[in-house]
């Protein structure tokens, strides 16, 4: 019987862990399914440049959206998540608030005011630059 050497056994175990950590998908089937799945409605023709990053390792899962967007699609994702101006107050630490991707726009999310919801364990945060027309999203399990 073969043995693993102990430097492949750490290579395929990192490996499992980051794909376990988070994706960003560009799949725009992927896109669509996952715009779907967090937000209830097809995604409007004007979202573009849509990325999603997981980390669904332990029992706190937490999921980071960004995308571009106008005011109107703002709107249907309040609407259909049932969202409230900054009624959620709690600092956001980890995630890509503390290890920030090019697509995370971290300055902005610490100045600005979101757009929340909170049931049970569960919280909701959605920001919205209306200079930049970019949406930023994240929900997690607490």
């Amino acid at each position: 019987m073969n043995k693993l050497k102990p430097g492949y056994f750490l290579f395929l175990t990192f490996g499992v862990i980051l794909l376990a950590c988070g994706s960003n998908y560009s799949s725009p089937k992927v896109n669509r399914k996952l715009f779907i799945k967090f937000f209830n409605l097809d995604p409007p023709t004007d979202v573009k440049n849509f990325y999603y990053h997981s980390d669904e390792l332990g029992i706190d899962a937490s999921y980071w959206i960004s995308f571009e967007c106008s005011d109107t699609t703002i709107q249907k994702i309040r609407q259909s998540l049932q969202l409230d101006e900054e009624r959620v107050t709690r600092g956001l630490f980890g995630g890509l608030n503390s290890y920030p991707t090019q697509w995370w726009d971290t300055t902005f999310i610490f100045k600005a005011k979101a757009y929340t919801k909170q049931e049970q364990n569960i919280f909701w945060f959605l920001w919205y630059d209306r200079t930049n027309r970019k949406a930023y999203f994240l929900t997690l399990d607490t």
